[in-house]
């Protein structure tokens, strides 16, 4: 009654489609495409034993946005696990003798022991041997195996909690280590970050402090040929109003000493005309023809004097003119050449300036392309290997999961099974309901 009881049970709990599903024909549209290996009875008791399903020893399944290096990685770890699983069901299967084939395949809570002194309890299943699963008559010593089993099911439990502790405790510490290194990550990224802005900052700094030099050199420049340039316009006008007072001094020097000659000819003259007697005052009118000769020589004398001030105030007018006109031409060719000066000197800066700019960005980039290209692979990588890992990690919780489970249902068929036969007492229903 225990059993069907149980067996109802484990019914409702669908244990019997992961049974049919372990152990589909070929040709079941459940059976997977682990490869003809399966289909040994050995094989597929050891399968069993060991709670391992024909998708474990399959290929993964499905598409990944992982890159080639990576897929090629996790292909070879697949395969490196998938060996060892095949490794490990080759050699429970040799073990096995044909009736413990045939029981394991036949009865669905087939008799398992886990060695007590095993170092891996999660992974060591043997079965038993045909004498062990011989039937006791006598009550006390099949109440005592029961006991006994009771015992050995408590402590595995026992330790299985412990070894579930341990694991959670260094997944645990794992995830504090990871979270320690990627905060220790983030701190050296945010240190590199800052160094990168203090050198660009600084850099930025040095380029404004150069322009800034080279401004101030510049302006000094200009300033000094503005200064040369004014000193040098001063004197030129300095010069020429110095002629022009020179020519102006010579010209009334030249005018009075002409009218000075002229007073002292026309005196000599009237000095002549006192001196001579009377009579030769009237001597024929000579001295009349005299007079309008020297009236001509004076009124030729006097238009040869306004031609020559006239022609002088001509050419001074012309000099004049001439003078404005090489000035503004002079002034226009030096403004012309300072300004070409000053449009050189400023493409040179612009220049220099653009060319220091390039260098610091190109060394800049070259210092931390290489710092950057490294971090983002050494990245990648460490995600890569992280999904990786993870996914091996949830298909063997997976796999010991069933396995466990099967194991401890079949142990508690196994001791219920036993303990029907048995009479009740005060001890045995304590220790059904610790085992429960």
């Amino acid at each position: 009654q225990g059993r069907c009881h149980f067996g109802s049970w484990l019914e409702a709990q669908r244990f019997e489609r992961l049974v049919v599903e372990m152990d589909s024909k070929p040709g079941s549209p459940r059976r997977s495409n682990a490869g003809a290996e399966t289909e040994n009875p050995r094989i597929r008791a050891a399968m069993r034993k060991l709670g391992v399903l024909p998708e474990d020893l399959a290929g993964p399944q499905g598409t990944s946005n992982l890159s080639p290096a990576a897929l090629d990685r996790q292909r070879q770890l697949f395969e490196r696990k998938q060996q060892q699983l095949r490794e490990e069901v080759e050699e429970l299967a040799g073990k096995l003798e044909e009736e413990d084939v045939e029981y394991i395949l036949t009865n669905v809570f087939s008799p398992v022991k886990r060695k007590g002194d095993s170092a891996n309890q999660l992974k060591s299943l043997k079965v038993t041997s045909p004498v062990d699963r011989k039937t006791v008559d006598d009550p006390s010593a099949r109440l005592k195996q029961t006991e006994e089993l009771a015992e050995r099911t408590l402590e595995r439990e026992r330790r299985v909690g412990e070894v579930r502790s341990n694991r959670l405790d260094l997944a645990a510490s794992i995830a504090k280590k990871r979270d320690a290194t990627i905060d220790a990550q983030r701190d050296h990224m945010g240190k590199v970050r800052k160094a990168r802005f203090d050198a660009h900052k600084e850099l930025v700094e040095k380029l404004q402090a150069s322009a800034q030099k080279v401004d101030e050199s510049v302006h000094g420049k200009l300033e000094q040929w503005e200064q040369a340039r004014l000193a040098g316009r001063h004197r030129h006008c300095e010069t020429l109003e110095r002629h022009r007072e020179e020519n102006l001094r010579l010209q009334d020097k030249l005018l009075s000493a002409f009218l000075e000659k002229e007073e002292k000819t026309q005196e000599r003259l009237r000095e002549w005309k006192d001196s001579q007697p009377e009579h030769t005052r009237q001597h024929n009118g000579k001295l009349d023809a005299v007079d309008v000769l020297l009236a001509k020589e004076q009124e030729r004398r006097d238009v040869a004097f306004t031609k020559k001030a006239a022609s002088l105030a001509e050419h001074r007018e012309a000099w004049e003119a001439n003078r404005v006109e090489r000035s503004s031409k002079v002034a226009s060719d030096l403004t012309k050449s300072f300004g070409k000066r000053d449009q050189g000197l400023q493409n040179l800066r612009k220049q220099k300036v653009e060319k220091r700019k390039t260098w610091v960005e190109k060394l800049a980039q070259d210092r931390l392309q290489v710092r950057d290209q490294k971090l983002a692979g050494d990245a990648q990588k460490r995600g890569e290997f992280r999904s990786v890992m993870e996914e091996l990690v949830r298909k063997n919780r997976e796999r010991l999961m069933r396995s466990n489970g099967f194991a401890r249902e079949e142990l508690l068929c196994r001791v219920q099974a036993r303990s029907a036969d048995v009479p009740a007492s005060p001890q045995r229903s304590a220790l059904a309901l610790d085992t429960k």
